[in-house]
């Protein structure tokens, strides 16, 4: 027995992606918008993010970093079309990261990274109203997010 609750099992080579600083996370969000060329991440394309955003703060090898990437890549492409999506990938790096819980709301949902609602605006209202809904639920968080549009 036990809490399972924010146990779950990582794969191989995800914990060095651990609690990031949010500062990993912008430099992400960077390496993204001046690498890929669409959504939808090519191997190549997923490490290269990762190589330019992180590689200098995890201080481990290329050959280290593109192992790993490679299991994290095979994680998320569950459905083995050689691609990630990438607002899945950046989106489960910011809740996986160390940011405090609301900083990870308005990163993931509500844009407050800065850029991420610029392009989702639809998908952002509706995810904030539904993220908004189960932290009303949970009394532990006393998050302040703003009215849904909805």
């Amino acid at each position: 027995m036990g809490q399972t609750l924010g146990r779950a099992p990582l794969p191989p080579g995800c914990k060095r992606f651990l609690n990031l600083p949010r500062s990993c996370i912008y430099d992400l969000w960077e390496a993204f918008n001046d690498i890929a060329e669409g959504f939808g991440l090519t191997i190549d394309e997923f490490q290269e993010i990762l190589k330019s955003a992180l590689m200098e703060y995890l201080a481990i090898t290329e050959r280290t970093l593109n192992a790993d990437t490679d299991l994290v890549f095979r994680a998320y492409d569950d459905d083995e079309n050689n691609l990630v999506d990438s607002l899945e990938f950046l989106s489960s790096f910011a809740l996986l990261s160390g940011m405090t819980p609301e900083e990870k709301i308005r990163c993931t949902c509500a844009g407050a990274c800065g850029h991420w609602a610029s392009f989702c605006g639809d998908c952002v209202i509706l995810s904030a109203c539904l993220v908004r809904g189960l932290v009303a639920s949970l009394s532990t968080l006393r998050l302040s997010l703003p009215a849904c549009p909805v």
